[in-house]
């Protein structure tokens, strides 16, 4: 039996500056990789879709490999690297330095959770309370 496979989805914040931006230079990079950019600030019918639930998306980055599988925090950002030129490299350093996503991981939530004080931020739906 073959794999299902399907585009790499990368849930983000798109009322987030810095977010944004990132994804923006991601978006440039990626070039023909079959990549699906769902803002979830915009829309949190795919996340609904995929059962995730806001909160968690808000709160680090989640992603849908190829394969279907979900990757959080750290991991989403090296499936999301592994895919991209430049940052490839680095990718498979992580993958294989483990000892180190602990770390990483922490680093990563505790930006995460700041960034929403970052001024600029656009106001979602979601943080209206609306959901679309």
């Amino acid at each position: 039996m073959q794999q299902q496979t399907t585009n790499t989805c990368v849930f983000y914040d798109g009322a987030c500056p810095l977010c944004r931006r990132e994804m923006n230079h991601y978006k440039k990079l990626a070039g023909d990789e079959n990549i699906d950019w769902i803002d979830i600030s915009k829309s949190q019918v795919e996340l609904k879709e995929e059962g995730i639930k806001y909160h968690d998306a808000m709160r680090v980055i989640h992603i849908k490999d190829e394969s279907g599988v979900h990757q959080v925090g750290v991991e989403a950002i090296i499936t999301l690297w592994d895919k991209l030129p430049y940052y490839r490299q680095l990718s498979r350093v992580l993958k294989h330095a483990t000892f180190i996503h602990p770390t990483l991981n922490k680093a990563y939530v505790f930006f995460a959770k700041y960034r929403m004080k970052i001024p600029g931020r656009l106001k979602s739906h979601a943080d209206l309370g609306e959901v679309k």
